[in-house]
């Protein structure tokens, strides 16, 4: 699985990592220590949605948590958690918070009354920016066809063999990464690609990207094949097609100031005639994502900058060389929730005035509801899914996407707790579950979907689902049930 780890496990392995301290905190308090006190800081920042990883494992460590601290029987716990996500403390519907504010103590609460009546003036936990979602009218330039069509799209990876293997000959190992991916981008839209860890869903950027041939199918932009166009074209094509990577912190070279790095695309595609010419267009960029008066950054370098503006010169970056598509891997993934929605603002504004598309790959279900418009829902190499952003996670066809709008936790104490639908871990790509991928995890499942692969079919207007009982289903889910109905279990 080498070429997987390389491309789609750093994230898994931050979760791996918080899984260990987690346990270790367990095993030392019931052999050792019996704290009366634990203490968490950050410790599901970076486990999953709204941040960087899988929203069905976010659930379980909370839903563990809770229930140590209700039915150990030799310690009592007090779960104080140092977070900025605000559905946290839903999620832990009782106990008392005590809350910050620039590193002075301002008071305490029930979590309750701390949700419902917040306090004026604390950001972290109860006051978070709101999303501007922004109407775009259509271009009719790009009503006739997509800017980009992903068609069939199929990436598989050799699995390395050690030398005693290669000896022995046999099939070599495949890693389905994208197994037939198909979708459509249109002028000014904003596509979100959202699945657990492993799902395939940056595979299909890079492979958008042009950073890694596909195995079979196509990726077209305007109608042209990338696996035909010339050396020139793809240079041209890499130029109208820009990337913003997860991690500010990684993406910024710290060697280099604001202006070098917004300048380098300039200078390597020779778009400014001179330096004057690069200064105006870098200020241009760094005024559009609100990093004003943009002067003042243009000779800082990235450690004088916080983990929001350093995402916005990443942002400025992309911009500055004015291009048609954005990739977007999980931008604001790496950013506190207190500045994530500035930021995701920022990017919806330029994309209204410049008319700019979207490739958005994202764990956050919620975040996705407010700024995508179309979402497709990715499992272990297949697209499940497909459909208004809004309509999927409010009203979803296939059981994979209810398991996942199922555990995204809500500020609300007395509201519904999360669920934990998806039993199990997600299967390897290296080799999946025949018939339907998710059938082993899944509540509706019969022996069909073992046999046979359900396609992407539309149900209705504007929505595609990969589900044999999509229909049992939708109508389980509307009266409000998480399972088949007596009706469908029994046939």
């Amino acid at each position: 699985m080498g070429a997987q780890l390389d491309e789609e496990t750093t994230a898994g392995l931050r979760g791996i990592r918080t899984r260990l301290t987690v346990a270790t905190a367990f095993a030392m308090a019931a052999v050792v220590f019996y704290p009366a006190l634990y203490v968490y800081e950050e410790y599901l920042m970076l486990l999953a949605s709204p941040v960087t990883t899988d929203i069905t494992f976010w659930t379980f460590v909370s839903a563990s948590l809770v229930e140590l601290m209700i039915f150990s029987p030799f310690i009592v716990l007090s779960i104080m958690a140092l977070g900025h996500v605000r559905s946290l403390y839903g999620a832990i519907r009782r106990g008392e918070v005590f809350y910050l504010r620039k590193q002075n103590s301002i008071g305490w609460g029930v979590v309750t009354l701390l949700l419902s009546n917040p306090v004026s003036g604390v950001l972290l936990l109860i006051s978070v920016p709101g999303i501007n979602r922004l109407q775009i009218p259509p271009d009719p330039e790009y009503s006739a066809g997509p800017l980009m069509t992903v068609d069939h799209l199929v990436k598989y990876f050799e699995i390395r063999r050690t030398f005693a293997e290669a000896i022995k000959g046999g099939e070599q190992g495949k890693v389905h990464a994208v197994d037939d991916v198909s979708f459509e981008i249109r002028r000014a839209q904003v596509f979100g690609l959202a699945g657990e860890s492993g799902s395939g869903k940056t595979t299909v950027l890079r492979t958008a990207l042009a950073l890694t041939p596909p195995t079979a199918g196509s990726v077209s932009f305007k109608g042209r094949s990338l696996t035909e166009m010339s050396s020139g074209e793809l240079a041209n094509y890499r130029r109208r097609v820009q990337v913003i990577f997860q991690d500010p912190y990684e993406s910024t070279n710290p060697r280099m100031t604001v202006f070098e790095i917004v300048n380098e695309g300039l200078a390597v595609n020779n778009l400014s005639s001179s330096k004057e010419e690069s200064v105006e267009r870098v200020t241009k960029a760094l005024r559009d994502v609100q990093l004003t008066p943009p002067e003042e950054y243009l000779y800082r370098y990235p450690h004088e900058l916080s983990g929001g503006q350093r995402q916005r010169v990443a942002i400025a970056r992309a911009l500055v060389l004015d291009p048609e598509l954005l990739l977007a891997d999980e931008p604001v993934s790496m950013l506190d929730v207190s500045i994530r929605a500035e930021v995701i603002n920022a990017l919806l504004s330029i994309r209204q005035k410049r008319g700019i598309s979207v490739l958005m790959v994202t764990h956050d279900l919620a975040l996705s509801k407010d700024i995508v418009d179309d979402l497709g829902i990715m499992y272990v190499g297949k697209l499940v899914e497909v459909g208004p952003a809004e309509d999927v996670v409010s009203s979803p066809y296939h059981p994979y996407t209810r398991a996942l709008t199922a555990a995204v936790p809500v500020p609300d104490p007395e509201g519904q707790k999360v669920r934990v639908l998806a039993k199990g871990e997600i299967p390897t790509n290296v080799s999946p579950p025949s018939g339907c991928r998710f059938h082993p995890r899944c509540a509706f499942a019969q022996g069909i979907c073992a046999e046979q692969d359900p396609p992407l079919t539309q149900v209705a207007p504007n929505r595609r689902v990969a589900c044999h009982f999509w229909k049992e289903a939708h109508d389980a889910f509307s009266k409000g049930l998480d399972g088949p109905v007596a009706s469908v279990a029994q046939s």
